[in-house]
């Protein structure tokens, strides 16, 4: 039905992951009446293990509402909410066993570790997102509900965006997109693959999500901590070996060793 649409010539715009994007361009080749609009992908987490979280910590309570990234709590303070036919619940990320995992990337698709969709490869017209790090860049635009970015990938794009006046219609500040390798780093680089990947599937049979995300958290801050201790230790070495160079150069001047010969003669004189 959809290709027909496009077939008919009626205008269509089409959203999702740049994966999906990938897909629907297949599917529908390039005509000129179908815009794409993708967002800055982390990843994504099957149904399977989000039905599993939702009936591990809600029982059989009847799931209405389920948002990923609420900013009840403030763009720094990501959160989840799950509204049920009894509650409605805001948990921080941070105390959520799915969306820890999620940010550990343990609980990835296997295909978001190899993306064949980033940086130049993006291939929707409209690319939005979060501009994590915003503060540091343009100080005046930034939002406690987040502030967004929006990257125009298309000659297309910019004829919509020009079209529909949206540019008047928003308050923006044309930025460089190399500040995103810091701030939305997902925009041009897949997560890493953890080797805890591997087993995970084996462990969700047998635990529940949270002592997982549990154990993999603490993995987690112990391996930094050792990357935080080896960094101390080698900038100590460094101190070292700069310290002792110092020291060398030092032994090895004129007036060191003119003092030293004189040092050595009043000894001898003291001591007869």
């Amino acid at each position: 039905y959809l290709k027909q649409d496009v077939l008919d010539n009626k205008y269509i715009l089409i959203s999702g992951t740049p994966c999906q994007i990938g897909m629907f361009k297949i599917l529908l080749k390039d005509y000129a009446n179908v815009l794409y609009i993708s967002v800055i992908c982390h990843g994504v987490i099957s149904e399977k293990l989000t039905n599993l979280y939702l009936e591990q910590e809600f029982g059989n309570q009847k799931i209405e509402k389920f948002e990923y990234r609420t900013k009840e709590n403030g763009w720094t303070n990501p959160s989840i909410k799950i509204q049920t036919e009894q509650l409605s619940k805001v948990i921080k990320s941070t105390n959520s066993s799915l969306m820890g995992l999620f940010q550990l990337n343990s609980i990835l698709r296997n295909s978001c570790y190899e993306c064949q969709y980033k940086g130049d490869n993006h291939n929707a017209d409209i690319i939005l997102g979060d501009y994590w790090g915003i503060y540091d860049f343009h100080r005046e635009f930034y939002d406690e509900k987040g502030t967004s970015v929006l990257i125009i990938n298309s000659k297309r794009g910019l004829e919509f965006c020009k079209n529909n006046k949206i540019f008047d219609k928003i308050l923006y500040v044309k930025s460089n997109i190399n500040n995103l390798k810091i701030a939305n780093s997902s925009f041009f680089k897949s997560g890493v693959k953890p080797f805890r990947r591997y087993t995970i599937a084996k462990d969700i049979d047998v635990l529940t999500l949270k002592s997982i995300n549990d154990f993999d958290s603490l993995q987690e801050k112990l391996k930094n901590e050792q990357i935080r201790m080896e960094a101390i230790i080698e900038e100590e070495k460094e101190k070292r070996i700069i310290a002792e160079e110092e020291l060398q150069t030092v032994y090895n001047s004129k007036r060191w060793k003119i003092t030293n010969k004189l040092f050595n003669f009043v000894g001898r004189i003291l001591h007869r």
